[in-house]
């Protein structure tokens, strides 16, 4: 870990892009975790008096800042109360895959032989196959309840994971002084626990920062087709896909949500790349 800061830290100050980026995204992540204080409504409040109101509207106040929806519901506050919930899940998806993904990776690399190639085999199959067709068919089979939604997006990317972990640890194994820990009778467990993991703790946490846009996004696609977060809950997709129907005459329902989105993809993909160039991820 501190090998990890002190790399963070050698990322230049003059970097206004990087810095900004995770300014914005530092921000964010504070309004959506104290939503409950500071929404102006709750995330179901209803006022049918004032529904579809226009954001900056004045009978909406700083209440309905940027209007309101079908059931007279603020739509700020139901972003912040989303972008609580999709974060919350990104990050415990991102977090699973990267921790499965890894744990295959050094399975297959400390192995090796047939063991090593069943699970290329296996990444190999994952990554022709567009993970969206295999959530949908998971989601159809299992039902969609929130645990399995978690789960099921938490194998998001594992194989990336795997493969990465996999080139890293068989690099690391030919290394001197991988040869002097064997020699003075270190086992397999201390290896990789003490020395191997914290060696390529960096390039992991830098492709977790690459992979979560692409959770967010498959979180939100799947709540759009219905398949994900359901009412009364809420979500960034819940949000598009409600408001959907009346982009032609309301578009403030689903635009709102859906340029929230973007920018947080942008903001965590700008921070990944930084990242990833940081910790040469291409290198392994």
């Amino acid at each position: 870990m501190s090998r990890l800061l002190s790399s963070i830290r050698t990322i230049p100050a003059s970097d206004a892009t990087f810095a900004a980026s995770l300014a914005i995204l530092a921000a964010l992540a504070v309004l959506s975790a104290g939503a409950s204080y500071i929404a102006p409504s709750g995330i179901n409040d209803q006022d049918l008096l004032r529904r579809l109101l226009p954001p900056m509207s004045q009978s909406g106040g700083a209440t309905f800042l940027l209007g309101t929806d079908t059931l007279g519901r603020g739509i700020f506050s139901r972003m912040l109360y989303s972008m609580q919930t999709s974060l919350l899940i990104g990050i415990i998806g991102t977090f699973l895959g990267a921790m499965v993904g890894s744990a295959v990776g050094l399975f297959a690399a400390h192995f090796g032989g047939i063991v090593e190639e069943i699970v290329l085999g296996l990444i190999d199959v994952q990554s022709s196959i567009p993970f969206l067709i295999i959530a949908l068919t998971a989601l159809a089979i299992f039902g969609g309840g929130i645990a399995t939604f978690i789960v099921i997006i938490g194998l998001h990317g594992w194989e990336t994971y795997a493969r990465l972990v996999r080139g890293a640890v068989k690099s690391a194994l030919n290394m001197d002084f991988v040869v002097a820990l064997r020699i003075t009778g270190a086992g397999a467990t201390r290896i990789y626990v003490r020395h191997l993991l914290p060696s390529i703790i960096g390039i992991i946490i830098a492709q977790m920062t690459l992979t979560f846009p692409g959770v967010v996004l498959l979180e939100s696609g799947l709540s759009f087709l219905g398949m994900g977060v359901q009412p009364p809950g809420a979500s960034l997709g819940l949000m598009v896909s409600e408001g959907r129907a009346a982009i032609m005459t309301q578009p403030w329902l689903c635009l709102a949500p859906g340029l929230l989105i973007c920018l947080l993809c942008l903001l965590i993909a700008q921070i990944g790349d930084r990242l990833g160039d940081k910790f040469s991820i291409a290198k392994h």
